[in-house]
C-alpha cells in the first residue's frame, strides 16, 4: 500500500467538478484502504494532502478523512460522483447500526455495481483480450463500518463487501 500511496501522491490530479468526476473511485479507494490498513498518520496525510491540494472534498470523503484527521474541513457538498456514492454518503451519516448495516446490504445488492456502470473497470471480468480484472470491492462500505465500529457479520457473504478488510 505504501507504494500505491506514493504513486497516488505523485500522479493523481483531480480537475474539479466542472471537468467531471473522474478519479473519484481512486480517491475513495485510497482513502478507504488507508483507513482499513491503519496506515501511519504521515502516510494518511500524504493521501489527503493531494485531495486538499486539488480541492476534492465532499460529504463522503469528509466523513472518511475526519475519522483520522480532525483538522480536515467538513464538507456538506454532495458527493463528487452521485451514482452510486450519494447513497454511501447517506449511510455514513446513519447513527443506528442495524439501519446502517441494512442500508449497506441494500446499497451493495442494488446500487453499487450498477451505479458504477460507466467506470473503466466495470465488467472487466468479461474482457478476454486483457486480463485487467482485480475484483469488485466497495471499499468505502468497509471503511464506514470500521469507523462506526459496527458488527458486519450480516455483510460477510454480500457481494462486493470486503469483509476481511475490516478485520485485518
Amino acid at each position: 500500500l505504501l507504494m500505491a500511496i506514493g504513486a497516488f501522491a505523485s500522479n493523481l490530479k483531480w480537475l474539479g467538478f466542472e471537468r467531471g468526476y473522474g478519479k473519484d473511485d481512486q480517491m475513495l479507494w485510497m482513502v478507504s484502504l488507508s483507513i482499513l490498513c491503519d496506515v501511519s498518520e504521515d502516510d494518511f496525510k500524504a493521501v489527503t494532502d493531494v485531495l486538499k491540494r486539488d480541492g476534492a472534498n465532499d460529504r463522503l470523503l469528509s466523513f472518511l478523512i475526519k475519522s483520522k484527521r480532525s483538522d480536515w474541513e467538513d464538507s456538506s457538498a454532495a458527493v463528487i460522483q452521485q451514482s452510486p456514492y450519494a447513497i454511501a454518503g447517506q449511510i455514513a451519516g446513519e447513527t443506528y447500526e442495524a439501519k446502517g448495516i441494512d442500508a449497506i446490504k441494500n446499497y451493495l445488492q442494488n446500487d453499487w455495481y450498477k451505479g458504477n456502470g460507466d467506470a473503466p473497470w466495470h465488467d472487466s471480468h468479461n474482457n478476454k483480450r486483457v486480463d485487467s480484472y482485480f475484483g469488485y470491492w466497495a471499499w468505502e462500505t468497509a471503511a464506514i463500518v470500521k469507523i462506526k465500529g459496527w458488527n458486519d457479520e450480516k455483510l460477510k457473504d454480500v457481494n462486493y463487501y470486503p469483509y476481511d478488510a475490516v478485520h485485518w
